[in-house]
């Protein structure tokens, strides 16, 4: 069921991407879109809250939306959507990481 869950996003990320992409439209809807899958996929936890495992589990995952995307996308397309996912890959929730 789980599964399911994470699909539906990954193709809602996906095609929140490629309109963004190709449209220069829908700016918020794909980065909700894509911080709702990176977190469905656990990529925001790590075992030892460093930094640097959240990172790289964001990257693996915003790639992977990048990968099913890529043959939909042209040169320009795809070098926009490459700067922005690094972007996207470095913020993390603000709120995540406060103590008292």
């Amino acid at each position: 069921m789980e599964d399911k869950i994470i699909e539906q996003l990954r193709e809602e990320a996906k095609d929140a991407l490629i309109h963004w992409a190709k449209t220069d439209k829908g700016y918020f809807m794909m980065k909700d879109a894509l911080e709702k899958y990176i977190e469905a996929t656990g990529a925001n936890r790590s075992c030892g809250n460093s930094k640097e495992t959240i990172l790289l589990g964001r990257r693996i995952a915003a790639q992977r939306i990048v990968i099913d995307a890529i043959h939909l996308l042209n040169k320009y397309e795809l070098y926009k959507v490459d700067n922005e996912m690094a972007e996207i890959i470095s913020e993390t929730k603000k709120g995540s990481n406060l103590r008292r």
